[in-house]
């Protein structure tokens, strides 16, 4: 894990849900769904995908808006999000597929659970590259 300040908020354009822990992890999620559609909407396959984190009702026990895409605007696509400038704690994992994106926030939430740290819950994301997944944690 590193810290990093993020100097310039950004916007990523792309399918929106909102939702929440208890449901994703009860079987009644939309997150799977929300991640097949944005990939049949439109999405070439080029542009880096962002998965943002926003809308926190509260904390990680609340409900809070996800939003999936690109920096540019894929056709057919219509919402977006400012990811905010600020600190931000980054976790990493060299394979981006579901199981360690899974992996990788059980462990930030075990890290948060026993870190001085905090969460500011401002906006969250995980940037997906070639073999690797980036995951952004706002902290104040």
């Amino acid at each position: 894990m590193q810290i990093i300040e993020l100097k310039e908020s950004f916007e990523i354009c792309g399918l929106k849900i909102r939702t929440d822990n208890a449901s994703e992890m009860n079987g009644g999620g939309k997150i799977a769904n929300l991640w097949r559609e944005f990939l049949n909407s439109g999405y070439n396959g080029i542009d880096e995908i962002y998965a943002v984190y926003h809308e926190y009702e509260s904390d990680v026990n609340d409900s809070y808006s996800l939003l999936i895409g690109t920096k540019g605007l894929p056709r057919g696509v219509y919402e977006k999000v400012s990811v905010k400038a600020g600190k931000y704690a980054v976790f990493s994992k060299e394979s981006a597929g579901e199981k360690a994106v899974i992996e990788l926030w059980r462990e930030i939430w075990e890290f948060f659970e026993n870190s001085n740290l905090k969460r500011a819950y401002m906006t969250d994301f995980e940037k997906y590259l070639k073999d690797k997944i980036e995951i952004y944690v706002s902290i104040k």
